[in-house]
């Protein structure tokens, strides 16, 4: 049987949340009972297709679809995750916002705050960004190192055996 916290609470000596899931190994049978008549966990049944489903639900991120106006309607999908993350971005003042995208390592946060996002400064800073990242990536394209006459040479002696 597994168990379910309805309040925060400490067993065992570490910390549940409500709603988190707690293993009947880390709960003895007597705490159980007791904590369960003071309300703070409650008996969950075990379900093999639930948790299989529950798992299943873990390994797959969750996909929004955001339709973006400026493209003509064109809808693009976005994790949840980053959706809520550019909800954040878009409460918070313009110089919090700007200082946020600086510093941002997420690009599809980045993509999604600038087709929605038209606050000047923060326009500015994710075009900057965006041309940054342009250059970036074309200059790791042009960099793809030529082997130079002695790399060349080295190679052919390794390959002929070293000396002749």
């Amino acid at each position: 049987m597994r168990y379910i916290a309805l309040k925060p609470c400490r067993i065992s000596g570490k910390n549940y949340e409500k709603d988190n899931i707690i293993l009947p190994e880390d709960l003895p049978a007597y705490d159980a009972q007791r904590l369960i008549r003071y309300g703070f966990i409650s008996e969950i049944p075990y379900n093999e297709e639930a948790m299989e489903a529950i798992e299943f639900a873990k390994l797959k991120p969750i996909m929004i679809s955001v339709p973006i106006l400026s493209l003509d309607g064109k809808v693009l999908d976005f994790s949840a995750e980053d959706v809520a993350e550019a909800l954040r971005v878009l409460q918070m003042s313009s110089e919090s916002a700007v200082a946020y995208i600086k510093d941002c390592q997420n690009d599809m946060v980045c993509n999604l705050l600038g087709f929605i996002d038209k606050r000047k400064g923060v326009f500015a800073t994710l075009s900057k960004r965006s041309a940054k990242n342009d250059a970036m990536s074309s200059e790791q394209v042009e960099e793809t190192p030529e082997k130079s006459d002695m790399d060349n040479a080295e190679q052919e002696e390794v390959e002929n055996g070293g000396d002749e």
